[in-house]
């Protein structure tokens, strides 16, 4: 690499990085083989390293699925569990010089894990709200081992801010901020407690990821999240307890998997038509990611620990 291209990946990555909350503390997370990691530019090459990148080109443009599990452990009933909120997404890389690359993307579906048995369901009006989104990113080189940096992002439910990473969120409905984002008729953004009520809430999730490429059709990125909700109004007060969310980045992450075929990878084409929508990777994206269904409390004893 240059030193030109040194100097700009410099310059980029601390613009980037200066974003956002400082890394999480190291911990053994959901990818046990890999510890939490910063970027490093300085790439000092040795035989193991050179063996290693000639594993696989990192070709980022194409058509990828994303899949962001989000960790936080809730204190309910005298108990803290954990809860994963989970997004899958078809994203669309496009670089233009093969270093600064934006992601398109597009949310497929999104979940959370029950809570003490009840499952909370999020209405299609919602999902589609969000939806097109992109983020910027920036990668240092080519090869499978190859950092890759996402700037922060904030995804924001139920109400317009100026500055979505760094407003406050509206916490009642007189706040002329609040909206009815998946146009259902009420305030904020409704979700759906099981067979118990409906609530409408404020929520705000942002995200920091540092990424590693893994394999030419797989990026796996960890880094520190955080999830605030505001309940505005509820169906059934029982419904309007406040949450007690404390943040588990340790256990969050975000796995990319090619999807289009090209370096070795799946072709989820399955109509053949030249192009991939969410119905089809509805279909198919289970046999390419972790289960995100599976909550384990055991990754929130620390809260324990803490008291």
């Amino acid at each position: 690499m240059t030193s030109t291209v040194k100097i700009f990946l410099l310059i980029s990555w601390a613009w980037i990085l200066g974003w956002g909350c400082a890394a999480p503390t190291p911990g053994p997370g959901r990818f046990p083989n890999q510890e939490v990691w910063t970027p490093d530019l300085t790439h000092a090459d040795t035989p193991d390293q050179d063996q290693a990148m000639k594993q696989g080109v990192f070709e980022p443009n194409g058509t990828w699925a994303a899949l962001a599990v989000i960790s936080v452990c809730e204190m309910t009933l005298g108990r803290v569990v954990e809860v994963n909120n989970y997004s899958l997404y078809l994203v669309h890389f496009d670089s233009t010089d093969g270093w600064r690359i934006t992601e398109h993307r597009t949310k497929c579906l999104m979940a959370q894990t029950p809570i003490l048995g009840v499952r909370t369901v999020y209405p299609k009006g919602l999902v589609t709200s969000l939806n097109p989104s992109s983020v910027q990113g920036i990668t240092d080189r080519h090869k499978t081992g190859a950092d890759y940096v996402e700037e922060p992002y904030a995804e924001v439910w139920g109400t317009k801010l100026t500055n979505p990473m760094q407003d406050p969120l509206p916490t009642t409905l007189d706040d002329p901020r609040v909206i009815d984002s998946d146009h259902d008729g009420h305030p904020g953004a409704t979700m759906i407690l099981g067979q118990i009520c409906q609530v409408f809430v404020t929520q705000r999730t942002t995200c920091r990821w540092e990424c590693r490429v893994t394999a030419p059709d797989r990026i796996e990125c960890k880094g520190p999240t955080h999830v605030e909700l505001n309940r505005l109004d509820a169906t059934d007060q029982f419904c309007l307890s406040k949450d007690h969310l404390m943040d588990n980045s340790n256990y969050s992450y975000l796995i990319f998997r090619r999807i289009d075929g090209l370096e070795g990878s799946v072709n989820l084409d399955l109509n053949r038509d030249g192009k991939i929508d969410c119905s089809e990777l509805n279909n198919k994206w289970k046999p390419l990611f972790p289960n995100p269904d599976k909550a384990d409390d055991s990754h929130c004893d620390w809260v324990e620990h803490k008291k």
